[in-house]
């Protein structure tokens, strides 16, 4: 019993003692990815920088204006502004007056005032975003040359002609944003947020209180730890809707939440015993370490 007691223990303390870290996290892309599914691309530089209107709880923005030196897939005007987070762990960006940057835009990240909303995830290299526009793979090793035929050879053979290579098909339309963050703050009535990459947010997590701890589990759920009116519960949700699919109290020694199996599983550690307790989650696939002493 007391060897079963140990390897729970040695399990669940660093859960209890390491603090959730929040971050931005892009999509490995190159440019000519990101300009391929890109609805817009431009190379300008900053002219200016205000706080956005739509500021709220926990979710500041600030739009730059862009003087455009080149614009690409589409006319953008002279100047353009871009609405990005002030946060960088939602992957907002930060820029002086007078840097050049090159980025690339999707007509369906918009704000409400119809601003094209970025993130650092669509800054590019300008000299890259260039070659993308013209079709032009990156620099690379030059090709071996073709020495010709052999001169020692006495009846040199004319290489046979190649047939072209079939032409992959082109997409139909670009590639639908992928789900990078789960936001945890107080937003208002809700206290997460489902964000994509370009820092729009997509779902909200209705509740009170404050979420200490989350974890995505698999493609359809997420669980929480919150703690509401002083109170802790542990939240399962869908995703991407963020819908509560089930709630239940946790003792005031929780301290984190965990997947394991894609099963509810409760680890209670007491000072002379150890236990696994089954937890009804409805199909929530979330571990505690729960520790009453």
């Amino acid at each position: 019993m007391l060897r079963r007691f140990v390897v729970l223990l040695a399990v669940c303390a660093p859960l209890a003692a390491t603090a959730p870290a929040w971050g931005c996290s892009c999509a490995a892309m190159s440019t000519q990815e990101k300009y391929a599914g890109a609805d817009a691309a431009f190379i300008g530089t900053v002219e200016s920088r205000k706080e956005s209107d739509q500021a709220g709880p926990g979710f500041q923005r600030v739009v730059y204006t862009y003087v455009v030196e080149e614009s690409f897939k589409q006319a953008l005007g002279s100047k353009i502004e871009i609405s990005t987070s002030t946060d960088g762990a939602t992957c907002g960006f930060s820029a002086a007056n007078g840097t050049r940057m090159a980025m690339v835009l999707h007509d369906r990240w918009r704000d409400a005032e119809g601003r094209h909303t970025s993130s650092n995830c669509n800054i590019v290299d300008a000299e890259e975003l260039r070659r993308a526009s013209k079709g032009s793979p990156p620099p690379g090793p030059p090709p071996p040359s073709d020495p010709g035929p052999d001169p020692r050879d006495p009846d040199p053979k004319s290489p046979e002609p190649r047939s072209p290579e079939p032409r992959s098909p082109e997409p139909s339309s670009p590639p639908a944003p992928a789900v990078r963050l789960l936001v945890a703050g107080r937003f208002g009535d809700a206290r997460l947020l489902l964000r994509d990459g370009a820092g729009t947010t997509i779902a909200r997590g209705a509740g009170r209180g404050r979420t200490v701890h989350m974890v995505a589990c698999s493609g359809t759920r997420m669980v929480e730890l919150a703690v509401v009116g002083g109170r802790r519960r542990i939240v399962t949700r869908r995703l991407p809707s963020l819908s509560v699919v089930s709630s239940r109290p946790a003792r005031r020694s929780v301290r984190s939440v965990r997947c394991v199996d894609g099963r509810a599983v409760a680890s209670t550690v007491r000072r002379a015993d150890a236990r696994v307790v089954k937890v009804p989650t409805a199909r929530a696939a979330a571990s505690i370490c729960d520790d009453p002493r």
